[in-house]
């Protein structure tokens, strides 16, 4: 986690982790927490959109973790860049274990004007979201992989915007 102040790249892993895959989101952020990552802040959210909108707010790039259901193997990884563009185009029916979450966040932050610069979800997929059930082996299995996708993100993030600056 960045040292003092509010850092402008953030990694928000999103999910319950009493919710079987639903943890996968915030197991990748457990991993990344202690990991140095530059200018960078990790936390973790419920996935509630109010939650999300307060997370991301101040930000200029975003990396979301969260577990998504789009009809794959389990522990598949999507990369979905989500400014200014509809979720659910990309994930079908809705199965969030959050009653107002990711989609509806993005679609208030994008009516608010209230959207990071660079916005990045990463999915991975799920099959199991039953109360007090562990994660599928493939998912458990992905949280690795998810976390060096997330680390190649930032890495790529800093080096476009490093390279931008005069």
């Amino acid at each position: 986690m960045s040292a003092g102040g509010a850092s402008r790249i953030k990694i928000i892993g999103i999910g319950n982790e009493w919710l079987g895959d639903d943890a996968a989101g915030l197991l990748v952020a457990r991993l990344l927490q202690d990991q140095d990552l530059g200018p960078v802040t990790v936390c973790e959210s419920l996935g509630d959109a109010a939650n999300l909108l307060a997370a991301w707010q101040g930000a200029e790039m975003v990396v979301m973790v969260d577990a998504v259901v789009a009809g794959w193997p389990p522990g598949h990884l999507h990369r979905f860049e989500a400014r200014g563009r509809a979720l659910a185009l990309h994930f079908g029916e809705s199965c969030s274990t959050h009653a107002w979450g990711v989609a509806e966040a993005l679609a208030l932050g994008s009516i608010f004007q209230e959207l990071p610069e660079h916005l990045i979800l990463i999915g991975v997929e799920g099959r199991n979201f039953d109360f007090g059930q562990e994660l599928t082996p493939e998912v458990k299995a992905a949280i690795p992989a998810a976390a060096r996708l997330v680390k190649a993100e930032v890495a790529n993030l800093l080096a476009a915007t490093a390279g931008g600056a005069s």
